[in-house]
């Protein structure tokens, strides 16, 4: 039997759900511009953060990185800290050619070995990402991690940083749970060792407060959605090293603090939310099976206090039940929000649920990036409601055919059949 090519098997199914596999010569041209000059220029007029200690933990072969951290003790035990998000929108102003390639695919795809990334690789594995020691442009969120876990919001900002450590989180996940073993990294920066160690503290305050003030078991973490007007609370544990709690802890709070800095400023917000579960009756049948009798009917209130009684009374099985409840749940979708008509919605604690954080690789990421900038710089939103709403439905759907070509590609590999 002939070898399979899953590299034609992906671009066939790119195709077949509607996405661009190709760059055009305008778009190429257009991305082949943007330089180290452009950032230079740009970055001398914006706060110089390139001397702080600037890390990211995700993997060591990872180009598209979006997010870095660095932490310092403050005052009355606080841990103050730095989220940086990669400036996307100055390579890819609205209305540009880059832009308008973006919004096509609206995200980027990773059917297998093979990226195909939402902007090229040009810029979203390099220029517009944290490559390590390399000066780049950023949108900067504040926040200090009090003793108890809970936070306050600092200011957010554009400003001029360096990664100074691109590490693999298993690496840093391995050394945190037995510091024996020391990242070859360490014994050439033994400073960044007291920095992650800074940064695992702070990161476990916010996993307990979220966790209502008590430990959770070994391995889990609980996420507790804010309960505001508008908003219905709800919990979900997922299984997750001590490296990536620490970038998920930090996205949560940097994606809360521009919702609030939005929120302040009048302007439109958007979550990724579930409306309508995937799978009511399924989630009706798991509560059963432990004694709670959820409605008939989609009711988000009834989960949630379904989730409260099994955390309290069963915590040794609750990360596998939240597992099973979030699959039932669904995939979610983009919803812009106006408190003037409060949307109910499921919460599930997941990072990819966290709206922008990733601005190289989502295109609602990087539309929510420009709402950011404009209220850091007081103007007004660059999108009306309606253009929301439009783009809102737009990537939701662009999100899901990814991953069906995903799932494509990853079913075609595993069977062996075309």
């Amino acid at each position: 039997m002939p070898e399979i090519n899953l590299q034609m098997v992906a671009q066939d199914a790119m195709e077949k759900y509607g996405f661009e596999h190709k760059l055009s010569l305008t778009v190429n041209a257009k991305a082949n511009a943007h330089d180290g000059f452009t950032i230079k220029k740009v970055g001398a007029t914006l706060h110089d953060l390139r001397h702080l200690p600037w890390s990211s933990i995700d993997s060591y072969y990872s180009r598209d990185l979006d997010q870095m951290e660095c932490c310092e003790r403050g005052q009355r035990r606080e841990i103050l800290v730095k989220v940086a998000i990669a400036d996307v929108d100055a390579f890819a102003p609205k209305g540009s050619v880059l832009d308008e390639h973006a919004q096509v695919n609206a995200t980027s795809v990773y059917p297998g070995k093979e990226t195909y990334p939402m902007l090229p690789e040009q810029l979203s594995g390099d220029l517009s990402a944290f490559p390590m020691d390399c000066d780049r442009l950023a949108i900067v969120v504040e926040f200090a991690v009090l003793p108890r876990g809970n936070v306050r919001f600092g200011k957010i900002y554009r400003a001029f940083v360096r990664n100074r450590a691109q590490m693999s989180s298993g690496e840093i996940g391995a050394w945190l749970d037995d510091d024996s073993q020391v990242p070859e990294i360490f014994e050439e920066m033994p400073e960044l060792a007291e920095q992650i160690k800074l940064q695992e503290e702070a990161s476990q305050r916010l996993s307990r407060f979220r966790a209502g003030g008590s430990e959770m078991p070994e391995g889990g973490e609980a996420q507790e959605a804010a309960a505001e007007e508008n908003k219905t609370p709800g919990r979900c544990v997922t299984e997750k090293d001590k490296a990536k709690l620490i970038v998920e802890n930090f996205m949560v709070c940097a994606n809360r603090g521009m919702l609030e800095l939005l929120e302040s400023a009048l302007l439109p917000t958007i979550h990724r939310v579930i409306t309508l579960p995937k799978d009511w009756y399924g989630i009706v049948e798991a509560a059963g099976a432990e004694g709670f009798a959820l409605p008939v009917e989609p009711d988000a209130h009834a989960l949630s206090e379904f989730l409260a009684k099994e955390k309290n009374e069963k915590p040794e099985k609750f990360s596998g039940l939240s597992a099973t409840i979030a699959k039932l749940l669904g995939p979610g979708e983009y919803a812009l929000f106006d408190r003037r008509e409060p949307l109910e919605y499921f919460c599930v604690a997941d990072a990819d649920y966290l709206v922008g954080i990733a601005p190289n690789q989502r295109y609602m990421d990087l539309v929510f990036q420009r709402l950011v900038k404009a209220a850091v710089a007081h103007t007004p939103a660059p999108y009306s409601k309606a253009e929301l709403a439009e783009l809102c439905a737009w990537c939701t759907e662009r999100e899901n055919a990814a991953k069906k070509v995903e799932r494509t590609v990853k079913f075609t590999g595993a069977s062996g059949m075309p």
